[in-house]
């Protein structure tokens, strides 16, 4: 269902850039459109049950979104928390077609794991957003995990955040793994997907700062939190 309608509405993905492009806010317009179709998707397809909680934590600043990685089912679910923002993303998702083309016009940003000319790069990009007033989100894992828990941050995303002084939005997601794990091709049905915004933390609130203390600190409050956040649906 989903392939099926990013197919159908890329047509109109093309039409907003195209009529947007000469103003020069085109991938401003194509991610609204993006964000709609993906909470479209969320709202419409029976196969998870949603439940988003602590969005009155979301900061009206702008700043550096992270999140812990189950699934790629993530990239769509944080779309319903609404507001302009960039995704760094790995490079390989851009050669999909469809997707790919339509995350280029909305100026999304690609990486190539690894590779320290295309990690500059993408820091430069982001950088750029930032100080233009667009959030960014990163995945600080890196990579989806295997079995939902919280694998060790990588620093990239707060050497970023401290290179800006602008605030981290900590977001801890959990469930899309059981819906499709990585590496899985067949969706689930019925598992409840749960996504929760913590306080976000300003620069001058930050505990380290130096980014791999930093990427520690923030791990250890995601994986607190998902615990609570687990222990908490149990009870």
């Amino acid at each position: 269902m989903a392939t099926l309608f990013l197919l159908l509405m890329f047509p109109v993905t093309i039409l907003i850039w195209l009529v947007t492009l000469p103003f020069g806010n085109s991938d401003s317009a194509v991610h609204r459109w993006v964000t709609f179709q993906c909470s479209f998707l969320i709202r419409s397809i029976p196969l998870w049950r949603v439940t988003c909680t602590g969005k009155e934590n979301l900061t009206e600043k702008t700043c550096v979104i992270v999140a812990n990685h189950q699934s790629i089912l993530d990239i769509p679910l944080i779309h319903i928390l609404g507001g302009d923002f960039r995704w760094v993303s790995k490079e390989s998702v851009f050669r999909i077609p469809l997707l790919g083309a339509t995350m280029r016009m909305a100026g999304y940003i690609p990486v190539i794991r690894g590779n320290a000319e295309s990690v500059t790069a993408m820091m430069n990009r982001a950088e750029e957003y930032l100080k233009e007033g667009v959030s960014v989100i990163l995945f600080p894992e890196g990579t989806r995990t295997k079995d939902g828990e919280v694998k060790r941050f990588r620093s990239g995303a707060f050497r970023l955040a401290l290179s800006v002084n602008m605030p981290v939005q900590p977001v801890v997601i959990d469930g899309t793994a059981g819906v499709l794990p990585k590496k899985g091709i067949v969706f689930s049905r019925g598992c409840p997907v749960k996504i929760r915004v913590l306080p976000a933390v300003m620069p001058d609130g930050f505990p380290e700062r130096t980014p791999d203390r930093l990427a520690h600190w923030f791990e250890q409050d995601v994986r607190d939190q998902l615990e609570l956040l687990r222990r908490t649906d149990s009870e």
